[in-house]
């Protein structure tokens, strides 16, 4: 009861080496291995199968994960036994790969929603227009805008996001207005929109501050 090491106190007869205090060690399961990879958007959004190289000892191993669509960026996939070998014909280690997304040329995640920036010109955002939108999953859809739509605006596409890993939903698609003002004007547009400022005394400003 006062914490004598009876395998030291006896040489070793427990299994210890005489006058030491080492013990031999039984079979022991491999440490786990952690890495990290980049897969495209698109993978993400549809699910599907990508290869990974993991580092070995005597070099490297080609193996390949299932990326569930909707996984989070940062989620972990776990791959059973392909960590580090055990000792003694312990079973080997675990891998745990953290998955990161790569960035899409115009399309955006926020949650499970999808947001796209959708340019519009005056006309377009003052008379109202149908406009192809591309969508993750649907190629592309028509989206009305409505006459008056102002820069900034958030119209919605219901269930063109990335699915919920867990309950299968999905998100919207957010095509978020911006307008585009013309940098080069020939002078028969110059002189419609003179008429139309002044006709439309109404400035944006007004009553704002």
């Amino acid at each position: 009861g006062g914490g004598v090491d009876l395998d030291e106190l006896l040489g070793g007869v427990f299994g210890g080496h005489r006058g030491g205090r080492g013990r031999r060690r039984g079979p022991e399961r491999g440490q786990d291995l952690q890495l990290e990879v980049t897969v495209p958007f698109d993978l993400v959004a549809k699910a599907g199968r990508y290869d990974i190289r993991v580092p070995r000892d005597n070099g490297s191993e080609t193996l390949t994960i299932k990326v569930r669509a909707g996984l989070r960026a940062g989620g972990v996939i776990r791959l059973a036994g392909q960590g580090a070998p055990g000792s003694q014909g312990a079973p080997a280690g675990d891998l745990l790969v953290t998955i990161h997304t790569a960035p899409h040329p115009y399309f955006r995640r926020e949650g499970n929603d999808l947001l796209i920036e959708v340019p519009l010109s005056l006309t377009e955002a003052a008379l109202g227009a149908k406009v192809d939108v591309p969508t993750i999953s649907d190629g592309h859809v028509t989206l009305t805008i409505p006459p008056g739509t102002s820069s900034g605006a958030r119209l919605r596409l219901k269930g063109q996001g990335f699915p919920d890993p867990r309950t299968h939903a999905r998100g919207d698609q957010y095509a978020l207005i911006r307008i585009l003002a013309p940098k080069q004007l020939d002078e028969r547009s110059r002189q419609l929109l003179e008429e139309l400022a002044a006709i439309q005394r109404e400035r944006p400003r007004d009553g704002l501050w």
